[in-house]
């Protein structure tokens, strides 16, 4: 099995409002649940999926799928958005929590870390890691494989913010261009030109977040001026720049 590293975009332990709900039209990062209460069901492809108390859920990125909650019996979970480097397997995974288990403890010690935005706390980095691996290990199925894409993903983090040829990516993984293409969107259900777009945005949320100016943030996620990158934004999430950094809020 391969390194891994691991980036937390979000976390929090929350009690959902009755208004919330996921309906994801396929965001580069990972949802991270641990269920401890209400009724929850996951929904993908037409098939439903009710999640259970003390479970701990991992699910796809750059996937449409809708999760929705009994405004009477609200979501209460922890939770955590998380980016991989290289990316793990991209499925639907459960994974029971018992009391007691190393699992267990490792949600117990983040839940005692008062939470930050895009989080860069090295001792939460290593609890998360710690955390995965624990449950890929005693997973029947684990979800951190071996990635023919590894290089891809090493050169895309470096340089997401430039101009990136497809050819170039191809070369990077050791492919042909074409069978690169069609094996990039049989791992993820979207082409690298998509995911490259995807990835910009999710950067940009996160300079956004900071504080930076629509300006500054469209010149570091590579955009030729903001009119391109506000329309481009715009687009992916349904919202301009300016508003997302007045609306924005931390929810699972």
């Amino acid at each position: 099995m391969q390194a891994f590293n691991v980036l937390c975009h979000y976390r929090g332990k929350v009690i959902c409002p009755a208004s919330w709900r996921v309906n994801d039209k396929g965001v580069p990062f990972h949802r991270l649940y641990y269920m401890l209460g209400g009724s929850v069901v996951y929904t993908q492809y037409g098939k439903s999926t009710e999640l259970q108390k003390d479970t701990l859920y991992l699910f796809p990125q750059m996937q449409q799928f809708t999760i929705t909650h009994n405004p009477e019996r609200p979501f209460h979970c922890q939770f955590f958005h998380l980016e991989f480097n290289p990316p793990v397997e991209n499925r639907f995974f459960s994974f029971r929590i018992e009391p007691g288990s190393a699992a267990y403890f490792l949600l117990q010690a983040l839940a005692g870390i008062p939470p930050d935005r895009y989080d860069k706390n090295d001792i939460v980095l290593k609890i998360i890691h710690s955390l995965l691996m624990e449950i890929n290990a005693e997973a029947e199925t684990p979800f951190i494989l071996e990635n023919k894409l590894s290089n891809v993903f090493n050169y895309i983090q470096a340089n997401f913010c430039k101009k990136i040829q497809i050819s170039v990516l191809a070369e990077y993984a050791g492919f042909d261009m074409n069978y690169f293409i069609r094996l990039f969107k049989k791992m993820f259900q979207v082409t690298p030109g998509e995911y490259l777009t995807k990835l910009k945005m999710a950067k940009a949320k996160e300079l956004l977040s900071s504080g930076n100016t629509v300006y500054a943030v469209a010149d570091q996620v590579g955009f030729d001026d903001a009119k391109s990158f506000s329309r481009s934004f715009k687009k992916s999430t349904g919202f301009a720049p300016v508003h997302f950094k007045k609306s924005q809020f931390l929810q699972p």
